[in-house]
């Protein structure tokens, strides 16, 4: 048996959320008192030779293993980088093959050592080396101890490996699949980078980082993914695409992705930005902006014109466009687009500006209230859809101006209504 209990505590649901320092720092609980940290950790590598003779009531002496006592006599040198050498090199050897729990033990006390070796900041990036040197053996555990290192680091406030454990932390919980079982949720993770930025006062290059390897991990939610980019592209210049290689790559990515979700409908502000419409004549990348800027204002029509272009092929391959979704959502942005010039649409007019049949414009009405993006009634009499709410596809000065209108009218309405109830309540 293992000479100490070894107790990691179950992080909170969100490291980002609330950090504290116990958190799977490793609790050790020594079970036996005469053993040392030293002596327990090399007699669970190299177990004692179990005496000769003796009774069950008084059994014979057990032989200390040689490494054991090779342990003990560097420890009484104070030759801490060697036991350092030994001890970490044995533990590796022993990762994959010895008892899960142990395993875990043993690295607790191992860490316990190190800090009481003063070795704890030397250290901790070899240490942290190996445990992310694996997706396939043992995930659980390496992210388990990556976690206690990471807590070891706020404990002992070792501000220079903070940042670095950090983001090795991080992705390696996102090459695994175990970013949300440490990090939360993606309105969690992105609170979590605002606090970390300005407590840590982070430099532009590690924000940027930071926020670069949080929208990488965002692929897989386009609302998150789209958030995500406005903050990251807004720490960027345009003139910084020609020298950062990544930011190029995580632009056309998120533009791509915005492009193809069947949720995200507003993307207006990531086509203003600066830094994409740097890109706007680009020879290879510029088709794919213009098709955003397309989705971010313009009519199904303008889709299709886009289609003609000879290099519209080429981009609906590279980035995974599919011909009948883009197809799908521009008319749903066209009927938008429609109502918000009239609340009165014929079913003739929206049949030419989605350039469908008029026997398909219900469908097309009953689609874009599913997707929250209308409120309106169909007269079949009259052939008319009347529109009572429609969303908004950008927001700009002139939809902020009628926000504050409708806001006006509503406060006045408001005002009214209770200057009624005043004037007909009985006098007492």
């Amino acid at each position: 048996l293992f000479p100490y209990t070894t107790l990691f505590r179950s992080p909170t649901p969100s490291v980002a959320r609330r950090e504290m320092p116990t958190v799977a720092a490793g609790v050790v609980f020594q079970t036996d008192p005469d053993l040392s940290f030293v002596t327990g950790l090399a007699r669970w590598i190299a177990p004692q030779t179990p005496g000769a003779g003796g009774t069950p009531e008084e059994p014979a002496p057990s032989t200390p293993s040689k490494f054991e006592t090779e342990c003990l006599e560097l420890e009484a040198k104070g030759n801490f980088q060697e036991l350092y050498k030994r001890f970490g090199g044995e533990l590796q050897k022993r990762f994959g093959t010895a008892d899960e729990r142990d395993v875990e033990n043993g690295y607790a006390l191992f860490l316990q050592l190190l800090v009481h070796w003063e070795l704890l900041a030397e250290k901790i990036e070899e240490v942290a080396e190996f445990m992310s040197s694996s997706t396939e053996e043992r995930p659980k555990l390496r992210r388990t101890l990556l976690l206690s290192l990471y807590s070891l680091v706020q404990q002992y406030s070792l501000v220079q490996q903070r940042y670095a454990m950090l983001l090795r932390l991080l992705r390696y919980c996102m090459a695994t699949g175990q970013l949300d079982t440490i990090f939360g949720d993606a309105e969690t993770r992105s609170a979590s980078v605002e606090r970390w930025v300005k407590e840590w006062e982070l430099s532009g290059a590690q924000t940027k980082e930071l926020w670069g390897l949080i929208l990488d991990a965002y692929q897989s939610d386009s609302h998150a993914t789209y958030k995500t980019t406005l903050k990251y592209l807004a720490l960027h210049q345009a003139s910084d695409l020609g020298t950062d290689t990544k930011l190029r790559t995580r632009l056309l990515s998120a533009t791509a992705i915005t492009i193809r979700s069947p949720e995200v409908f507003q993307c207006a502000e990531l086509s203003a930005l600066p830094i994409v419409q740097k890109l706007d004549s680009d020879p290879t990348d510029g088709p794919l902006i213009k098709l955003l800027h397309i989705f971010a204002r313009g009519m199904y029509g303008d889709y299709v014109s886009w289609l003609a272009d000879g290099k519209s092929a080429k981009v609906m391959k590279t980035h995974e466009l599919v011909d009948a979704d883009c197809r799908r959502k521009m008319r749903l942005l066209t009927l938008v687009s429609l109502a918000k010039g009239s609340k009165e649409l014929s079913y003739a007019s929206v049949a030419a500006g989605l350039q469908v049949e008029a026997s398909e414009v219900e469908s097309w009405v009953m689609q874009a209230i599913s997707a929250g993006l209308l409120m309106a009634k169909m007269n079949q009499v009259t052939s008319e859809v009347l529109v009572s709410f429609c969303t908004e596809r950008e927001f700009s000065e002139k939809q902020w101006g009628s926000l504050q209108e409708s806001l006006v009218d509503w406060r006045d309405s408001i005002r009214g209504l209770l200057q009624v109830v005043q004037t007909a309540r009985p006098q007492a």
